[in-house]
């Protein structure tokens, strides 16, 4: 499969395939002074609130197609199955042609397919149970280490092959050799324990083979159990690995370390299923998962690599500490993300751009449901962003990106993905901002690498936005007649500007789309099945524990209008015609209370143009649009606005300090948070921009600095005595700012500041030698305590204690003071 490699600080992540890694960044156009224009507000707004039920995402007629393409693609692991071993091929076609190899992800995946067949009622239990024995019964027989199958078998023996089409092994493996014949994927065996899981739980008969080979592995060989550091990577180790992170696979034999052996230090990727398994077996502990980046992390210690010219774009979000669930142990982590260009949605990116990347393990892990504030909605974001991105800016008919064959005959694959190219990236960009690009490390040299659309990326997206990936389907069928037939489903790739079709299906692909049509008509039942396993336990909890700050909602200013374009659905259920809206209205489900909203203040339009008018009053706003054509229903979507208000700072400082000293102040900048949705902890908002602006009565030019992470301003200190007063005005991501109005006043001699700033009741020492503490101190730094809360418009008071230690003389001396608001 695919993984992320990390060689070493200075070249590192090296890629052997494919992988996947990875808050609020906005550019947002004015369309006009009271109005702001968010084009691809249907990034998130268009179906992003919809749900992985069928109750709420497809009708009884979608329902019956889908099931009909599920009993079509079944017929192509007739032809597919090895007689004799059981093993699933790699690939059959073009024409007669036959991969005939297999790996240790194709068995898992083909498990899933024999599950989801049982589930949808294509065959018996009885049959399901007896395919999936023999298959484990001639994989029982197989050269197997730490219970893990190697890279590459024979179907037709089950022998193990250098790769494929260049002969067996050796009989015997030899320590030290560094060849597929000996090397373990931790992705391709998480697949296939994740199979194993949903085997014993689906099919009792077949529960204590699938636990025995399961009860044979080890995921802990995968596992960097070297000493952890504070810091992205441990430097007192050769090469500066990111301990605590898993290794992409093993060499029988030998020894990880020792190799210097790659790890998958991106998260948001296939080798997150090993993880998974690992943690849920109890072979990793829960450190793993943090230790792991979202994207890349800035860095914490001068030792660490400096990843910015790696980045796709440079990202933004925020550090945060997370209890483990399962060990209990703190983590710092840092909750990356990308924004898409000329919008202010946030998304967490693949290493590729590829949409399987981001969406096959939640067909098997419920990350939908477990995972609401960290890659559920990771995963319904990055649908959008693929949906977008094609449709839009490359102009296709279809959406669906991601690893596949190539759209020809030739029996090609390529690692095809959404990169963000067509906004003028030459081969040699990275970290872009002013051609950003929507991967983490694509190939964007390759000039084919967005040429091709996979069906299998459609069926993924049928859990996070069921009715475009249904209708993308319809599309696809309709408009390139050619890459679907009964014998097997669909073909593997076409190229949606030429309509060039490759006439090759890939059991990996087939059976995503096995396993994403039982989980879309059977209301999850492939997920239920690996739920109901203990296994599934660390999953949960991990998933739960996260909030990654991403947000499914358009949002704008106070009393600014909002215009967004909603993605409408334009094929009938039938996918035979084509149905364009004529009309649309609007019903107001839900707003803050006081606010006065009505339906018709609403601009609909049946294009999906959509403009909210701008409110005074702060909150979420739901909206429901239903599009029409001749009075009947299209397709309804939800519209979820989050009017922000203001932020808020510390309006006035004053500091006593020093001849010649530096002094700082902590304004305590925050943003109000959206109750109802995600929040982002208000000490980490990253702030677009600042200015500072002093005082015309400043004695001397002396100068302050402003720090973004913690929004404290600095002094830099003035020999010439007097009041220095400085404006500091914060803007958010909306271009809604603050003001701060900070002064230092300079003795020629020091002098205490007697009020701990400016609207401060008086302070009061408190120490055990009181005379000791008389005296001055250079710096303050006022911590608010507790969190803003809103309620409409208004600001509830707060009460701030901050503590002032001085060290005077040998003696520590607390201030302390409150401060009403």
């Amino acid at each position: 499969m695919h993984n992320f490699q990390y060689k070493r600080v200075v070249a590192a992540l090296i890629s052997v395939g494919m992988v996947v890694i990875g808050l609020e960044s906005t550019q947002l156009a004015s369309a006009e002074p009271n109005s702001i224009n968010q084009s691809n507000a249907d990034l998130l707004t268009a179906s992003m609130l919809e749900t992985a039920t069928n109750q709420q995402g497809l009708d009884s007629q979608q329902i019956t197609e889908l099931k009909s393409i599920a009993s079509s693609t079944w017929n192509f692991y007739e032809q597919d199955v090895d007689p004799t071993t059981h093993l699933p091929m790699d690939n059959l076609g073009p024409g007669n042609e036959k991969g005939s190899y297999t790996s240790s992800a194709n068995i898992g995946v083909y498990l899933w397919a024999i599950v989801s067949a049982s589930d949808l009622g294509i065959i018996s239990k009885a049959e399901a149970t007896s395919l999936a024995t023999n298959t484990l019964t001639e994989v029982k027989s197989m050269d197997r280490y730490h219970g893990f199958l190697t890279q590459w078998y024979d179907t037709a023996t089950g022998k193990r092959i250098v790769n494929p089409g260049q002969g067996n092994c050796p009989a015997t493996i030899t320590p030290g050799e560094k060849d597929n014949c000996n090397f373990l994927s931790a992705v391709d065996n998480g697949w296939y324990a994740s199979g194993l899981v949903v085997v014993r739980r689906a099919l009792p008969h077949v529960s204590s083979l699938a636990t025995a080979l399961l009860s044979d592995m080890d995921f802990s060989v995968f596992y960097d159990s070297r000493a952890q550091t504070s810091c992205n990577v441990n430097s007192t180790l050769a090469d500066n690995p990111p301990t605590g992170q898993q290794y992409g696979g093993l060499y029988v034999g030998s020894d990880n370390a020792s190799d210097n052996m790659y790890h998958n230090g991106a998260q948001y990727s296939d080798p997150r299923i090993s993880m998974y398994m690992g943690m849920g077996l109890g072979q990793m502990p829960g450190d793993v998962w943090w230790k792991t980046w979202r994207t890349l992390a800035p860095q914490q210690c001068d030792s660490d690599p400096d990843f910015t010219s790696w980045e796709g774009q440079i990202p933004q979000g925020f550090w945060t500490t997370v209890k483990d669930p399962i060990s209990g142990g703190s983590f710092n982590v840092f909750e990356g993300n990308y924004t898409y260009p000329d919008s202010s949605y946030t998304f967490l990116p693949t290493y590729g751009g590829g949409q399987f990347e981001a969406l096959m393990a939640n067909e098997i892990v419920p990350e939908t449901t477990w995972g609401t504030k960290s890659y559920g909605i990771a995963d319904r974001l990055y649908a959008q962003v693929q949906i977008r991105y094609a449709t839009d800016k490359l102009g296709y008919k279809v959406w669906g990106i991601s690893p596949s064959s190539t759209a020809d005959d030739t029996g090609g694959y390529n690692a095809f993905g959404a990169t963000g190219k067509a906004w003028g990236n030459d081969c040699t960009a990275t970290a872009n901002t002013s051609a950003p690009l929507l991967a983490q490390g694509a190939n964007i040299c390759d000039d084919t690498i967005e040429s091709t659309v996979t069906p299998h990326a459609s069926f993924l997206a049928l859990d996070v936005a069921p009715q475009q990936a249904y209708d993308n389907i319809q599309t696809l069928m309709k408009d390139y007649p050619g890459i679907y037939s009964d014998d097997g489903g669909f073909y593997d790739a076409v190229n949606p500007t030429t309509g060039s079709i490759g006439h090759r299906r890939l059991v990996l692909d087939q059976s995503m789309i096995m396993a994403a049509i039982d989980n879309a008509v059977n209301n999850d039942q492939l997920k239920q099945w690996f739920a109901s396993d203990a296994t599934s336990d660390a999953a949960k909890k991990v998933l739960a524990a996260e909030d990654m700050g991403l947000v499914d909602y358009a949002k704008v200013a106070a009393k600014k209008s909002l215009t967004i374009k909603n993605a409408i659905s334009k094929v009938t259920s039938a996918g035979i015609t084509s149905t364009v809206p004529n009309a649309a209205s609007v019903k107001v489900l839900s707003k803050p209370q006081g606010a006065h909203l009505k339906a018709d203040s609403v601009q609909a339009k049946p294009d999906g143009q959509l403009i909210f008018p701008g409110m005074s009053i702060p909150g979420t706003y739901q909206l429901q649009v239903t599009y029409l054509r001749n009075n009947k229903t299209v397709t309804t979507q939800t519209d979820v606005i989050y009017v922000q208000p203001a932020p808020t700072a510390t309006r006035h400082s004053v500091l006593h300090v020093a001849n010649d000293k530096e002094s700082s102040v902590r304004n305590d900048v925050r943003s109000a948070n959206a109750p109802q949705l995600p929040t982002v902890n208000p000490s980490n908002i990253d702030w677009k921009k600042t200015t500072v602006t002093p005082a015309a009565s400043n004695p001397s030019s002396a100068s302050v600095s402003v720090s973004r992470s913690n929004d404290s301003v600095t002094f830099e200190g003035a020999k010439t005595p007097g009041s220095y007063s400085y404006t500091i005005t914060y803007f958010d991501d909306l271009g809604q700012s603050v003001e701060s109005v900070d002064t230092f006043i300079v003795a020629s001699t020091a002098q205490a500041n007697p009020s701990g700033g400016s609207n401060s009741h008086p302070a009061h020492p408190s120490s055990s030698n009181p005379d000791a503490c008389k005296g001055t101190t250079n710096s303050i730094s006022n911590h608010r305590q507790g969190t803003l809360a809103s309620t409409g418009s208004q600001i509830a008071p707060m009460t701030v204690f901050a503590i002032v230690t001085l060290l005077i003389g040998g003696s520590i001396c607390s201030l302390k003071f409150r401060r009403n608001h």
